[in-house]
């Protein structure tokens, strides 16, 4: 990669929160702070934040199944054990996508900070 020269620096005054918020925002779009204020500033759009895929699938997994679950619900207009059992399986494994996504954030702000 060629070395770029930047021979100007433009200071800039920040509250904690947003500068916070500006090390979040570089950080999910994989860029160094200055890297991502430069690219907001020359390009139309800033970057997007990354896109697990992954995620995505298992997610869109789960709402099927509460799909399921609730057109059963619908139909028999009550809730036995066994869908109040997979509604609570369900809600386990949000719960663990959830954690899961935030520890790797949480892992990835912390390499830039």
């Amino acid at each position: 990669m060629k070395y770029r020269k930047f021979p100007h620096k433009v200071s800039v005054r920040l509250s904690d929160s947003e500068k916070e918020k500006l090390e979040l925002n570089a950080s999910l779009s994989d860029l160094k702070v200055s890297a991502y204020i430069r690219h907001i500033i020359l390009n139309t759009k800033p970057p997007t934040h990354k896109f697990d895929k992954t995620m995505a699938v298992q997610v869109a997994k789960i709402g099927n199944n509460l799909n399921q679950i609730a057109k059963h619900a619908n139909t028999h207009k009550t809730i036995d054990g066994i869908v109040l059992k997979q509604i609570l399986d369900i809600n386990k494994k949000l719960d663990d996508l959830i954690s899961q996504k935030l520890i790797q954030e949480v892992k990835h702000v912390s390499k830039i900070l």
